[in-house]
């Protein structure tokens, strides 16, 4: 037995199995080894990394190593146990979802809905919650209106890349019920992208920091929840459309011959679109927000100063109340349109 099978979880299935677990527990066990391993070798090279970059070019040391370390194994669990929980909870409630969606309610609802359920996956996001400490850095000198999104409009920042992914929702499970091509849409997507964009960078010097902040939302909102939730919805959405067309094609006597798993991989182009127009609803941002205020009305705003006696300031009490605000309504939201809309049972949720 090699040291490979011993790190990914063979050699300790057959240990367990040779002492009394069940074949169910011991690939229970397999897996979560599996699942935790995955995270460390996701976190430990790029904490190394930072590490060694802090050091030899900046002359900096950790201050404090084992807080650090202390920080990176919550980090390699808390993502091991929220990927797993992605998969065991959000990911069949979002695939029933699709596949229930077209049969129970009209067109428009439905994408009402899809809407709606692209705005909670943003703020559930992980990634959206780094815009947060971020903010504390810019200099609204140099940066004013970067400054003014990301400081005092950060809500209506957050609020816009949801409609983002909730409009590329919408608008994908419109082609998958309408059998649109998905090239035109890109296009026409990315034309008003791009001008806006150039206009940023070329047509107005200030709003130029903004633009590096639209263009990296586009891969914030690409993250471990959006992607998940969108694929589901979408690949169910065409199992759907697939059982209508098998149902149409038997009804006039024709032989089917579609190819069950083309039509699936047609839900993937949903992220194409979460990631533009994100990307567009930003820009259009920038654009308002300068149209609306001055550099000098930015100066002027003074945020009010945190209460460090306030719980929400301090660890673990803030990072526990933004996850729950992040995650608790999508989790709701998604029971809620299952049991109370569409009147059906919840999946079976199983390891």
């Amino acid at each position: 037995m090699g040291c490979l099978d011993c790190l990914y979880g063979q050699w300790w299935r057959e240990y367990l199995l040779d002492r009394g677990w069940t074949n169910r527990d011991a690939h229970l066990f397999e897996h979560y080894w599996m699942l935790i391993w995955e995270q460390i070798a996701a976190v430990i090279p790029i904490s190394i990394l930072l590490v060694a970059v802090m050091g030899i070019f900046f002359g900096q040391t950790v201050d404090s190593p084992i807080e650090v370390m202390f920080g990176m194994i919550c980090a390699i669990f808390g993502l091991a146990f929220f990927v797993d929980s992605l998969r065991v909870v959000v990911m069949p409630l979002s695939e029933q979802l699709g596949t229930e969606l077209p049969k129970n309610l009209t067109l428009p609802w439905v994408l009402v809905t899809t809407c709606f359920l692209g705005i909670l996956v943003t703020y559930a996001e992980p990634a959206i919650t780094s815009l947060r400490p971020l903010a504390r850095l810019v200099d609204p000198d140099v940066a004013p209106y970067l400054y003014c999104a990301l400081m005092e409009k950060q809500e209506i920042l957050v609020f816009c890349i949801g409609m983002g992914v909730g409009l590329a929702a919408m608008l994908g499970t419109l082609r998958f019920v309408r059998g649109w091509s998905l090239k035109p849409m890109i296009v026409g997507v990315m034309f008003p992208t791009l001008t806006c964009a150039a206009y940023m960078w070329w047509g107005d010097e200030e709003l130029r920091p903004l633009l590096g902040l639209a263009w990296d939302c586009g891969a914030v909102t690409t993250g471990p929840v959006t992607v998940p939730v969108l694929l589901a919805l979408g690949i169910g959405v065409m199992k759907t459309q697939r059982e209508k067309k098998e149902a149409a094609e038997k009804l006039r006597g024709k032989e089917q011959v579609a190819n069950a798993a083309a039509d699936a991989l047609e839900g993937f182009g949903i992220v194409t679109l979460a990631s533009l127009f994100p990307v567009l609803a930003v820009e259009l941002l920038a654009i308002a927000l300068k149209l609306i205020y001055t550099h000098e009305d930015i100066i002027a705003m003074e945020p009010a100063d945190p209460d460090p006696d306030s719980l929400l300031e301090q660890t673990p009490y803030r990072e526990v109340y933004f996850a729950v605000r992040a995650i608790l309504p999508l989790n709701v939201a998604l029971v809620f349109l299952v049991i109370v809309v569409l009147r059906k049972p919840l999946p079976a949720f199983t390891y």
